[in-house]
């Protein structure tokens, strides 16, 4: 029992290649978006993993951000249930993977 409990409170990281966050550069109804990754340090001293998705070509002043937050046991490509909605609505899409 104590093993399953463990299992859904601290479940195993999800492993997964950076090709599955698809292309750098994509077209999407007539607009190019660019995606760009980035680490940020913690508190931990740990690299958290980050994906920033936006339009390439500027077309308003000012943008909305959604700071996408994955569930227990996701990752950050949890966010392409979403993506395509928030970016054809312009709003910048940024998703990380916690550190765990």
């Amino acid at each position: 029992m104590e093993k399953l409990a463990s299992f859904l409170i601290r479940p195993f990281r999800s492993e997964y290649s950076d090709d599955e966050l698809g292309p750098k550069l994509f077209l999407m109804n007539e607009n190019i978006y660019e995606r760009q990754d980035f680490l940020v340090l913690n508190k931990k001293n740990q690299n958290l993993s980050c994906s920033m998705w936006y339009p390439k070509v500027k077309q308003e002043e000012n943008y909305l951000a959604v700071i996408f937050c994955h569930g227990n046991c996701g990752n950050k490509l949890n966010v392409f249930e979403v993506l395509e909605l928030l970016l054809q609505n312009n709003i910048i899409v940024i998703s990380f993977d916690f550190s765990g």
